[in-house]
């Protein structure tokens, strides 16, 4: 499988949502998916005329492969019968790997958990040629964690909080576009800075972000993780001052 670095070059946008619009903005050949056109679980509208992609084009599939069974048999189809000769990359989460022991370290090498519909079908269409990019929790515009302690979404003061900025999922997706080693393999994005919310709040209340009365329970999750984005970094010579942190 060939690869072109041309910005040029025709890109497929499966889902032009939070992330899938920031891509776009960077490339000059670009058609995006909306339900109003495009939906994995109905066949209907697999049209040819939208999801056909020459052979030197790149498929960037952007919401999650599968959540039922269904249509995990759907989305190994529509690679087949669009994408099995274009390069695609996937969007997947880090919540794809099991974790054995709280606040553990998460690499591409911890175990996937399979149960997952989605897990699932990535790694069938990973092993048919795909580039899995597994995200952390994603910030950026409009989307401010600062929100989620304000409104008492988060109640679990000692587990970890892995991010990544859209800025910087959008800035590595053009990179691995461009790079061969990247078909058929599996990657963690995060920021490399796991902080719990603890440690976030105390920095926020310092900063004047949070009042200074805000408190969270002192309490951990058993699936609480921290995941490492070293394999990814290291092939495109990226350091974790290379990403946004947060606070």
């Amino acid at each position: 499988m060939t690869h072109s670095s041309e910005k040029s070059s025709p890109i497929l946008i499966l889902g032009c949502g939070y992330v899938g619009t920031a891509v776009s903005k960077k490339f000059s050949n670009v058609k995006c998916t909306r339900k109003s056109n495009f939906e994995l679980g109905k066949r209907e509208t697999w049209n040819p005329e939208i999801l056909s992609v020459p052979p030197h084009g790149i498929v960037l599939w952007t919401f999650p492969a599968a959540s039922t069974e269904e249509e995990e048999a759907l989305a190994v189809e529509l690679y087949d019968r669009f994408f099995q000769k274009i390069q695609v990359v996937i969007y997947g989460s880090t919540s794809s790997y099991k974790v054995l022991k709280p606040d553990d370290w998460i690499t591409e090498e911890n175990e996937l958990d399979l149960s997952q519909f989605r897990t699932r079908t990535e790694e069938r269409l990973r092993q048919k040629g795909a580039c899995i990019l597994q995200l952390a929790g994603i910030f950026g515009p409009g989307r401010n964690p600062i929100r989620w302690y304000q409104q008492g979404l988060i109640q679990t003061g000692l587990s970890y909080l892995n991010l990544i900025h859209l800025q910087d999922i959008v800035s590595v997706t053009e990179k691995v576009f461009q790079k061969n080693e990247v078909w058929g393999n599996r990657f963690i994005l995060s920021n490399g800075k796991p902080k719990t919310h603890l440690e976030i709040t105390e920095i926020l209340k310092k900063t004047g972000q949070l009042s200074s009365e805000f408190s969270i329970p002192l309490i951990g999750k058993i699936n609480s993780k921290k995941v490492s984005s070293s394999k990814i970094k290291k092939l495109f010579s990226l350091t974790d001052n290379d990403f946004i942190d947060f606070p």
